[in-house]
């Protein structure tokens, strides 16, 4: 049992890794866009890109994406406002997977990911 949690969790880091790859491309088309465009966004648009699929995956209950999306942000961090918001948003991830990590299997091996990449192993 043990070793199918550690080849799991191998696969989920994997897996991270891979789609965080994929964000930064998608992030390097966003910063290219012009600045009054950006000005431009509605109050309460998202501070850092992906914030608002971050949400939905947590509310959709898809907690390893959340977790993906979560990590795939990080690399776009550019000012200490971003840095601030990100660290909001894996508290809230956090606490929402601890919340349901008790009922469902899914959150729990979610939280196991989000622990283990936070602390890098």
């Amino acid at each position: 049992m043990d070793a199918r949690k550690l080849i799991n969790l191998g696969a989920g880091c994997t897996l991270l890794v891979l789609a965080s790859c994929g964000k930064k491309e998608e992030a390097s088309a966003d910063a290219a866009a012009p600045l009054p465009a950006r000005a431009k966004a509605a109050p309460g648009a998202e501070k850092i890109p992906g914030e608002n699929e971050l949400r939905a995956a947590m509310t959709e209950k898809n907690y390893s994406t959340a977790v993906d999306r979560l990590f795939g942000m990080q690399p776009l961090l550019a000012t200490e406002e971003q840095r601030d918001r990100w660290a909001e948003l894996y508290g809230e991830l956090r606490e929402t997977l601890s919340d349901a990590s008790s009922k469902d299997p899914k959150a729990a091996e979610a939280l196991v990911t989000l622990r283990t990449v936070r602390n890098g192993r």
